[in-house]
């Protein structure tokens, strides 16, 4: 059983979803299985999935957009963490490594989170995607 299941729900981002996938195959921490969700694509996700054959596991559904993609993702995940890509999203590569040892290290943290950098259909970063958060004490 994986430590990690990171899951990645997708909608029509077969131009995105190859460069998701190989920053999620490309961490340095890798205990993990990578699901992702095909929620009702009707672009060419599904073939641009085939080259990783092998190394994730694919479920496909009915649109029933993202929440229920995710839903369904941990669903058929193994992993101790869960942890959400978007597919239009890509990983620097220590994410992982450096998110389960915060959490392997501090039992009292129940989730991390960082931002993410989002790309164009040729693999170029077009913003960090940072989400501001209010402190709790």
């Amino acid at each position: 059983m994986p430590k990690v299941s990171v899951i990645i729900p997708t909608y029509n981002q077969g131009q995105y979803i190859a460069q998701t996938v190989k920053s999620v195959l490309n961490q340095t921490y890798k205990d993990l299985e990578t699901v992702v969700v095909i929620d009702g694509s009707t672009d060419n996700t599904k073939s641009e999935l085939e080259q990783f054959h092998g190394r994730i596991k694919v479920i496909e559904q009915q649109n029933k957009e993202r929440a229920e993609a995710r839903n369904n993702g941990a669903r058929h995940s193994s992993g101790k963490y869960l942890a959400f890509v978007d597919s239009d999203d890509v990983w620097e590569p220590h994410k992982l490594e450096k998110q389960v040892e915060l959490l392997d290290d501090n039992s009292d943290i129940s989730f991390v989170y960082s931002a993410s950098n989002r790309i164009d259909s040729n693999g170029i970063k077009i913003k960090t995607a940072r989400r501001q958060t209010a402190g709790y004490s």
